[in-house]
């Protein structure tokens, strides 16, 4: 209660005049409130338990990104970006004690704006949009090989560890920009983010930080 009432007051410190640039870069990361699963990620990783004795075992949950940015006026930010979540389990195939790790996740690739309504560009509240391609994958590598010991996973089942889905994304999201020095800003925000493929949905709800400069 005490953190939320504290997240709540940083929304509400004034808002400061700082010059603004021509470009900026902006370096993002984030942690997932939300999501819905990706089924075939879910069948990989079922499958991977079921054969191999899981020694590592992580959730792609986070969320990590780079953008470049052009200045269109003091208010808005349009530009290209690049995120990406991956989650990786590793294990001893139960069979003969062969390593395998699998990695999954999603690759975005964007096109961004960011629109800032009361101060100028790195200070105050915004609102932020992307739209672009999206890729969900699962693949893996075998740990044994560097060893001379290989072996094909995909016959450890009789099914593929390892897919490539295409498909497109949009993000929606909005926060608030605080300005560190001229021309650079930290940011906090809500991104939801919809990823949609031939084979199935998926969605998140991020809450970001990011440094601008």
């Amino acid at each position: 209660m005490i953190k939320s009432c504290l997240l709540l007051l940083i929304f509400f410190i004034p808002i400061k005049s700082i010059a603004v640039d021509s470009w900026y870069i902006q370096l993002l990361f984030g942690k997932a409130l939300y999501k819905t699963e990706y089924e075939k990620i879910d069948k990989v990783r079922d499958r991977f338990k079921s054969n191999f004795n899981v020694e590592e075992n992580t959730d792609y949950q986070t969320l990590g990104g780079l953008a470049l940015f052009y200045t269109l006026n003091e208010k808005w930010l349009i530009g290209v970006s690049s995120m990406s979540s991956t989650g990786s389990m590793y294990g001893d195939l139960k069979s003969n004690g062969d390593d395998l790790r699998i990695n999954y996740g999603f690759n975005l690739r964007n096109f961004s704006a960011i629109h800032y309504f009361m101060g100028k560009v790195g200070d105050g509240y915004f609102a932020r949009a992307d739209l672009g391609d999206a890729t969900v994958y699962t693949d893996y590598s075998d740990e044994d090989s560097l060893w001379g010991t290989i072996f094909d996973p995909d016959n450890t089942d009789g099914i593929s560890y390892s897919f490539t889905d295409k498909g497109q994304t949009i993000s929606l999201g909005g926060g608030r920009s605080w300005a560190m020095t001229e021309g650079s800003s930290f940011d906090l925000s809500l991104i939801y983010t919809f990823i949609k493929t031939s084979e199935a949905d998926m969605s998140f709800l991020f809450l970001t930080g990011s440094f601008t400069w």
